[in-house]
């Protein structure tokens, strides 16, 4: 999914636990009415029956569910009905109508004689609304982990309260991966936005209010572990419906994340080679709801750190920390500290980012080789190469390049700043620290005009650090780094008529 798209459903998540706010005595009231009303059937030896439901409330619940009707900070409020003071009297003088459907049209329906026998609360709760309360905090904080550590669905559908890891300032995730693994999975670690523990906090509360346990035994329980379930059997189980919050809640038409032109072009550019293109033009389209599958979040966090080069596959693979609320904020670059979560990086996602690498690699190389005007030696063989046979090319299609990248022959890779190499395997200066040491003469250097914002944007940078090493009086060899830096950019400028 485009960037944009990405960061929408990242915020409508964001903004779900921003505004879950629960005071944690309201919701141990409300949650642990269905297990009192229990105990009072049992001690009066009635039946259970939404007559004695309807007496229970209206007898012994009443002002305690009135203060929390008024109480609008707290989010368990909403699932509090108050009937309204007409209501409570029409009801009492046998005048009482609600509204009903009636030949297509809604009208006002007098309320059967027999049924008023039954109290009539003025503040209510349906049981079925304490755990779908329950149940939506679990699925959306299932969905938040998943888009923000790129799990599968099967995963994300079976973390447990304990799952959460955070070590100096490294946060995570751990699930069990069952995808070609042996009988009982695999434990996998997932590298995790700072945000998820804020998710961890807040159902947490929830759940350890709901199924009246300590918190190391909070640990052992799925998140989705089935309220409706416990409450009836007094058991755990992990739910068996496990549908998705675009089904149960309309998610994306609710958080406005619709398509817009920008949208569509990005995703043509990062997916042109996608399979049957014909379908995915009838759903990808400007004013189109995002049509969200649960994989597409770590595919897409995949392509687009490979895409924006946030980190390289040994920083991944050393350590991921410091996840943020934007995608320029998820992987910091440059993390060598000693831990011992180090390589424990989940190898699903390892595996998505090194597929996404090999395509973008590829992309990358076919637009070289189909390109004009190009910067650096190989550029100018690239361009020599236009109109010769397809056999004689450095990059024949986009197959034969993703080919040649996955057997680390001829592949394409970014140096960082702007500019790519065509054996970037095997190149000598592929960890580049300075951009002069990558000659534009050097044969496997190519770049084009899209790297221009790029160059600005670093020689502006290294003027300004030449002029204040020469202003701090810093040493010759520190001045002559900046300037050479400056130097390289102000070259490749120059090259597309850009004078500085």
């Amino acid at each position: 999914m485009p960037i944009r798209i990405l960061g929408l459903y990242w915020k409508s998540y964001i903004d779900f636990f921003d505004d879950l706010n629960v005071k944690l005595d309201n919701w141990k009231y409300v949650s642990s009415l269905p297990k009192r009303y229990k105990e009072y059937i049992k001690e009066n030896n009635i039946k259970d029956h939404n007559n004695n439901w309807l007496y229970y409330v209206d007898e012994f619940c009443q002002d305690s569910l009135r203060d929390i009707y008024f109480d609008k900070d707290c989010k368990v409020s909403e699932i509090i009905i108050r009937r309204s003071d007409d209501d409570v009297r029409d009801y009492e003088n046998n005048n009482y109508t609600y509204q009903k459907i009636v030949d297509g049209r809604l009208v006002d329906v007098p309320l059967a004689r027999t049924s008023y026998n039954r109290r009539f609360p003025q503040y209510y709760v349906d049981i079925e609304q304490i755990y779908i309360f329950y149940h939506r905090a679990a699925l959306i904080a299932c969905e938040t982990i998943q888009s923000m550590t790129g799990m599968r669905l099967s995963e994300s559908n079976i973390i447990k309260f304990g799952a959460l890891i955070d070590e100096n300032g490294w946060v995570g995730v751990k699930s069990k991966l069952f995808k070609y693994a042996g009988e009982g999975g695999v434990e996998e670690w997932w590298a995790a936005s700072p945000y998820i523990k804020i998710v961890f906090s807040k159902v947490r509360g929830l759940a350890k209010a709901l199924f009246n346990v300590e918190e190391d035994e909070l640990d052992y329980l799925y998140i989705k572990t089935d309220a409706r379930h416990f409450i009836t059997h007094r058991k755990f189980r992990l739910m068996k419906t496990q549908r998705n919050s675009e089904k149960v809640m309309n998610w994306t038409e609710r958080n406005n994340i619709y398509i817009t032109e920008e949208d569509t072009e990005e995703f043509w550019k990062l997916n042109p080679n996608i399979a049957e293109p014909e379908y995915v033009e009838s759903v990808i389209y400007p004013g189109a709801k995002w049509p969200v599958t649960p994989h597409q979040f770590r595919r897409s966090i995949a392509v687009h750190v490979r895409r924006l080069e946030l980190v390289t596959m040994r920083q991944l693979a050393s350590h991921l920390k410091h996840l943020g609320k934007t995608l320029a904020d998820w992987y910091s670059d440059g993390s060598t500290e000693s831990s011992m979560l180090t390589g424990k990086i989940s190898s699903a996602f390892a595996k998505e980012l090194e597929r996404a690498d090999l395509e973008r690699a590829a992309t990358m190389a076919m637009k070289f080789q189909n390109g004009n005007n190009l910067f650096g030696r190989g550029g100018e063989i690239l361009e020599k190469q236009k109109h010769v046979d397809s056999k004689l090319k450095t990059y024949q299609s986009y197959q034969q390049a993703k080919s040649l990248a996955k057997r680390r022959k001829s592949k394409l890779v970014s140096l960082g700043n702007g500019m790519y190499c065509m054996n970037g395997t095997e190149c000598d200066f592929k960890a580049v620290s300075q951009s002069a040491n990558c000659r534009p003469d050097c044969e496997n250097l190519v770049a084009d005009k899209d790297s221009i914002p790029i160059w600005k944007r670093r020689y502006e940078k290294f003027r300004l650090l030449y002029l204040q090493s020469i202003e701090d009086g810093k040493p010759e060899a520190s001045r002559e780094f900046f300037r050479l830096e400056m130097e390289s950019y102000k070259q490749a400028l120059e090259f597309y008529g850009i004078i500085l």
